[in-house]
């Protein structure tokens, strides 16, 4: 009973108090704050320049029969058959399609007419990988835009042989001139596909690079660091080993700060004797944050990830990377935050 009557009174107290908002006086108050920040998982897709692959090569006016000269005419070219070496990528050797979809342009800047039935070839080692063949005549100055093939379960390779075969032409009855820069362009482009598998040399470097949101706590209210730190957990499946940065960038895409002073390196996964990954190593590192470093990542809008790759695998002469195979980055705040309770609009 006592109880009661202690509470009715307690409030009745608290009752007759009539503070003003600017009246109230609220504490700095500290606490702990353990929680993920962000988290990117990479695949060899995302690796720069394979993302979308574009290659093309130009056939010469001499390589067509046709010197620099000037030409009262010239007859009509019959069957001939070209060829020449393409470098599609300096980064795979070997790429393999779940699911693509190619297309192929041919620019004719010659003074010829090609007649239709001209077949164009991409081969390995005298293999036929893929072919198709005109079904238009391409008269000088235009451009002769195939339809869309279906490139699903096919591969392409760093080096190709690039064949043009029943190469015929009308004859030109009129004068002309040959002034050396003219050229006859076929140009492949692979789009909107699916990888299976990349093979890539020993010793090949290149860069993967991804962006993701990022929100630093203290967004609601003025928060300092006290102290605290971020753990960063890097699992590779890649068969390669990485040196990796990370920036913090503002809502414009500038760079407000760095994860690391120095790029961290990152372990490669070990490989069976086919190349292909065997395990997924845990690299990590922490980082202290002092004051600078927290009011920048307060700032920070994106997480830009970028990882230099290197294969220093001497054991087999192509490592593989499939489809599933991921780089996983997650970076895990460990910080005594104080905060000021005040509210804003005072």
């Amino acid at each position: 009973m006592k109880s009661l009557y202690f509470i009715i009174i307690l409030i009745g107290i608290l009752s007759s108090c009539k503070f003003k908002p600017d009246e109230i006086t609220l504490p700095k108050w500290k606490s702990e704050w353990l929680g993920p920040l962000a988290k990117i998982s990479l695949t060899p897709q995302d690796i720069k320049n394979v993302d979308s692959i574009h290659f093309e090569n130009n056939f010469s006016p001499t390589e067509l029969g046709m010197p620099p000269s000037n030409y009262p005419s010239f007859p009509a070219i019959n069957n001939l058959t070209i060829s020449q070496t393409v470098q599609t990528s300096n980064i795979y050797y070997e790429i393999t399609f779940d699911s693509a979809f190619s297309t192929i342009k041919i620019q004719n800047q010659m003074p010829f007419t090609i007649k239709s039935g001209a077949k164009i070839s991409i081969n390995k080692n005298g293999n036929e990988l893929f072919s198709f063949t005109t079904n238009n005549d391409i008269t000088p100055g235009s451009t002769y835009q195939s339809p869309v093939f279906d490139f699903a379960g096919k591969k392409l390779y760093n080096e190709l042989d690039l064949k043009i075969e029943n190469f015929s032409t009308y004859a030109i009855n009129n004068p002309f001139t040959i002034q050396g820069n003219e050229k006859l362009s076929i140009q492949f482009d692979i789009k909107n596909f699916q990888l299976r598998e990349l093979a890539v040399e020993t010793n090949n470097q290149f860069e993967i690079l991804d962006t993701t949101d990022f929100t630093f706590a203290g967004n609601e209210m003025s928060a300092e660091a006290v102290n605290g730190k971020m753990k960063i957990f890097i699992e590779n499946q890649f068969p390669i080993q990485q040196s990796m940065q990370v920036y913090f960038m503002d809502s414009l895409m500038n760079i407000v700060d760095s994860l690391f002073g120095q790029p961290f390196i990152v372990a490669a996964a070990n490989v069976d004797g086919q190349g292909y990954s065997i395990n997924k190593p845990l690299s990590s590192n922490e980082i202290l944050l002092n004051s600078q470093k927290f009011d920048n990542l307060k700032n920070a809008k994106f997480l830009v990830a970028k990882a230099k790759f290197q294969n220093i695998n001497n054991i087999v002469p192509l490592i593989r990377m499939r489809r599933s195979d991921q780089f996983d980055i997650q970076v895990v705040g460990d910080l005594q935050l104080q905060y000021d309770l005040t509210p804003k609009n005072q």
